[in-house]
């Protein structure tokens, strides 16, 4: 590779990266945004797991104050109670954990695709990257106790899933437990019948090339 697309590579990398640090460190060291939306709610939930947490029914539905049961399954809860029990009820970023750390994974899964569809130049990823950090949607849902991110992630998940078995020079399915399980059944568990339909969407292109996969 010629030096000048090299280095041209190399600043734009550096580029991202600061951008995602700058991000993640306005998002946490920023004005509290936490009783913006539905928040309180989400917080409230992962609390009466940890107060209850012998109890499964509260892992199952848990509730504010035992009076309003959850209106969405727990899978969020679940991920940020292993934070907030080590960081304690007081700890926003521990209640904001799988947020961030989601946000965080879309980042490594956009840099990635971005070098599988540009393996010459390599631009596409930080590019991609930098595209995403700097939207303001992601911007705020990187650090938002909601889980609206989490459902993208299975979404993405289930997409790059689906295209990978809908490509005619793949022999066989490289990741169908990803496909079924990551995208349909955490979008299930996630966001209930509304994340269900959305990651099955994700999945149709590959039903076309299903019986050539049978017959590999």
């Amino acid at each position: 590779m010629p030096e000048s697309p090299a280095t041209l590579r190399r600043v734009i990398t550096i580029l991202a990266m600061i951008c995602v640090i700058a991000s993640i460190t306005i998002r946490i060291t920023g004005p509290s945004d936490i009783h913006d939306q539905t928040q309180p709610k989400t917080l409230s939930y992962t609390t009466d797991i940890l107060t209850h947490s012998t109890d499964l029914d509260h892992w199952i539905l848990p509730s504010i104050q035992q009076r309003e049961p959850a209106t969405k399954p727990p899978l969020y809860n679940w991920l940020a109670v292993p934070f907030v029990a080590v960081f304690g009820h007081q700890s926003i970023v521990a209640h904001k954990a799988p947020s961030l750390l989601t946000w965080l994974a879309l980042i490594v899964i956009l840099y990635r695709l971005g070098h599988h569809i540009d393996p010459a130049f390599r631009l596409t990823g930080p590019l991609a990257v930098i595209a995403f950090v700097t939207n303001y949607a992601w911007f705020k849902l990187g650090y938002l106790a909601r889980p609206d991110g989490l459902l993208t992630l299975w979404l993405v998940i289930g997409w790059a899933a689906a295209t990978a078995l809908s490509d005619p020079s793949r022999t066989r399915p490289r990741f169908p437990a990803a496909d079924h399980v990551g995208s349909h059944r955490a979008g299930s568990a996630h966001q209930g019948t509304a994340g269900s339909p959305h990651s099955g969407l994700c999945r149709a292109p590959a039903l076309h090339h299903q019986p050539r996969f049978k017959r590999a």
